[in-house]
């Protein structure tokens, strides 16, 4: 209905989530199977499914990327940041990058600050506003 407010509320998904992690051991075939036995006939198994497929994808990746960037010592938070500022065309504040890459602000601070001690950041005052600071890539060679 047009004009409706409709309230939802996380709690379906927090259980969802937390009935898998406790199931986490199982195949993905032997979870559908679990909660659909659950969920009593009437339930679509094929619901499940995907969400299974993209944590299992999602957790598979992070481990790849952790193994991937081990040797250069940096966080998959670190190598998202570094990605963002090296495509960006001006420097960004920490707003706009906390925005471009889905994380709070304060999150943030502590990764940038990570990256600016080890040459791979630069910041600068913005000249208009010198409560705020621009970030920027910084080319740096990686030793191996």
């Amino acid at each position: 209905m047009i004009g409706t407010r409709v309230e939802m509320s996380a709690e379906p998904l927090i259980n969802v989530a937390r009935d898998f992690m406790s199931t986490e051991k199982l195949t993905m075939a032997a979870q559908v199977a679990a909660k659909t036995r659950e969920a009593g006939p009437d339930h679509d198994p094929s619901s499940l499914a995907l969400p299974l497929a993209l944590y299992r994808a999602v957790t598979a990746f992070g481990r790849v990327a952790a193994e991937e960037l081990a040797p250069v010592d940096l966080s998959m938070s670190q190598f998202n940041v570094l990605t963002v500022l090296k495509r960006a065309e001006r420097p960004m504040t920490m707003g706009a990058l906390a925005d471009s890459i889905s994380v709070r602000q304060a999150s943030l601070t502590s990764v940038v600050d990570t990256l600016t001690k080890a040459g791979f950041v630069t910041r600068k005052v913005n000249p208009r506003d010198r409560r705020r600071l621009w970030s920027r890539y910084r080319r740096r060679a990686i030793s191996s």
